[in-house]
């Protein structure tokens, strides 16, 4: 057995993100191993990342504020901005004056015991188009339960959303007839 400061406890600790474990004295391994796994680290840091720029979900984070924090590519083109252009700008500024009461109501209803909220809600897409879309928003609390954080994936419905009204709309012509 061995003890908090021999080599192979070390790596352990290295290997599992304790990055400022290198203790003095070090031996060349230890820092070699040091370097390899800062470098997995980051590896798997640039996949995470590629997945959520890659995502074909609208993906973003904002402070209980509403600022946004994050954007993915997907949510920027959606929107026609850059995502640069949008981090510090309210969330709210794509949805439509009519809606946002509504909006802040839904946000109200999350909380620490429940976190979690699926909705719908038309938002205004590149050159003003009226759109649909489907939200699944996480909320993040700190001790208190206080909301600091929520991060929204969202899809577009609209398609789906005309084909209901198309279908309503038969349907109250068929029974008229």
């Amino acid at each position: 057995t061995g003890y908090y400061g021999d080599p192979h406890h070390r790596e352990l600790g290295l290997d599992s993100g304790a990055d400022g474990y290198v203790c003095k004295p070090f031996e060349d391994a230890e820092l070699v191993f040091l370097i390899k796994a800062l470098l997995r680290a980051r590896q798997a840091e640039a996949r995470y990342r590629a997945i959520v720029e890659q995502q074909t979900d609208l993906i973003c984070r904002w402070e209980a504020g509403g600022q946004l924090t994050f954007v993915n590519v997907a949510y920027a083109q959606y929107f026609g901005r850059e995502p640069n252009d949008l981090i510090g700008q309210s969330f709210l500024s794509v949805i439509p004056e009519e809606e946002r009461a509504s909006v802040e109501a839904h946000f109200a209803a999350l909380t620490a015991d429940s976190p979690t909220l699926t909705w719908e809600i038309p938002v205004t897409g590149v050159n003003g188009q009226a759109r649909w879309m489907q939200w699944c928003d996480r909320g993040f609390f700190d001790k208190e339960g206080r909301l600091l954080e929520v991060q929204s994936v969202g899809r577009d419905i609209t398609t789906r959303r005309q084909m209901e009204t198309q279908l309503r709309e038969a349907m109250a012509a068929a029974e008229a007839a």
